[in-house]
């Protein structure tokens, strides 16, 4: 994954988050098109929800760059690097509400879970009389688990859509080991701000469907960077299942 995010909680820790190669968790995100309150033949609403849906989503964060040395999780580096993640994942439950105008609004709740690949970069990482020195990349074991709640908006819940969103997610963030030295380890949680741009479509579907399903793609920012560390962010697809309760 390639996306970072360090965050300062009031305690004074610090979160680092990867980018999201693919978006497409991280965490950590959604857009969905509802279709458990549609329209009927004609193409007026028949109910104003919210009627939940299954959302499920593929994440692929952006390496995260730091411009200088720094520190997080306890240990330092001495000199500029990337944090690279692989793919992961979201799931969660949307609840979308229609407006009579062919608008749509949604609260979307989930979890998402990205993991650490490597870093990349040359200079040495130190962990109190720990240090290891990376020239070129080397491995890193850990990971990032996200609860996100975002709210967005879109411009129409048939056919093809734009929007946008706001949130936040309680994030934690665990590096076990760089380059196979559990020495260099540390963990950070916090609560990060959440935007997002999406698009997507939605197949018009008829009064009576019981399942519609709504593909999406979402562009997330999470506005976090600090001590010349990059903001994160990822490219987002989702999947929503609609699926009347």
């Amino acid at each position: 994954m390639s996306a970072f995010l360090l965050n300062i909680i009031p305690n004074g820790g610090k979160i680092i988050m990867n980018k999201i190669k693919i978006l497409p968790l991280t965490f950590v995100v959604t857009l969905i098109s509802g279709n458990a309150a549609l329209a009927d033949q004609s193409g007026s609403n028949v109910a104003n929800g919210p009627k939940p849906e299954l959302v499920l989503g593929y994440i692929q964060p952006s390496d995260v760059g730091v411009s200088a040395s720094g520190t997080a999780y306890g240990f330092s580096y001495s000199a500029s690097y990337d944090w690279q993640f692989s793919d992961g994942i979201f799931a969660g439950i949307a609840y979308p509400t229609f407006s009579d105008d062919g608008g749509a609004e949604e609260l979307l709740l989930g979890y998402g879970s990205l993991s650490y690949d490597k870093i990349s970069g040359s200079g040495t990482a130190t962990d109190g009389s720990t240090t290891v020195t990376i020239s070129g990349s080397a491995a890193v074991d850990g990971d990032i688990k996200a609860l996100a709640a975002v709210y967005s908006w879109k411009t129409s819940h048939q056919g093809p859509y734009l929007g946008g969103g706001v949130g936040g997610a309680v994030v934690t963030d665990k590096i076990n080991s760089v380059a196979g030295n559990s020495n260099i380890s540390g963990s950070n949680s916090g609560l990060v701000p959440v935007g997002a741009f999406q698009a997507g479509f939605r197949s018009a579907g008829r009064p009576d469907s019981k399942v519609n399903v709504d593909f999406s793609y979402r562009y997330m920012y999470f506005l976090s960077g600090a001590d010349g560390l990059d903001d994160l962010t990822a490219n987002t697809f989702f999947l929503n299942i609609t699926v009347p309760f």
